[in-house]
């Protein structure tokens, strides 16, 4: 009986999460996507203005994402200034094999 009780527990504090969770994600979707819709059904009880909740999104949410790829590029940028330096380093390498080569024969 404790068992069955335990399970039923957790079983009702996931759902009650798992609610929650999709409540904060469908209201963030409608702030996002439908503005107008989310001020008569949402901000209007709270008496906050939308485009406050959507620079919070924007700071929680959008921000951090944003930083990542800005990284990404510039380890992009960077993998890439190695590739054409050591391009570089190889044309040197042959260039000065060429002339070496050429000096010998004449």
């Amino acid at each position: 009986m404790i068992m069955f009780l335990l399970i039923l527990f957790l079983q009702a504090g996931f759902f009650i999460y798992w609610i929650y969770q999709f409540m904060q994600e469908f209201k963030l979707t409608v702030l996002v996507r439908y503005p107008r819709i989310y001020t008569i059904l949402c901000a209007c009880k709270k008496g906050q203005s939308v485009s406050l909740e959507i620079e919070e999104y924007k700071a929680k949410i959008v921000a951090p994402f944003v930083e990542k790829l800005q990284r990404l590029e510039e380890c992009k940028d960077s993998i890439s200034l190695q590739y054409a330096l050591q391009k570089l380093r190889i044309i040197e390498t042959s260039t000065r094999k060429a002339s070496f080569h050429s000096t010998i024969e004449t």
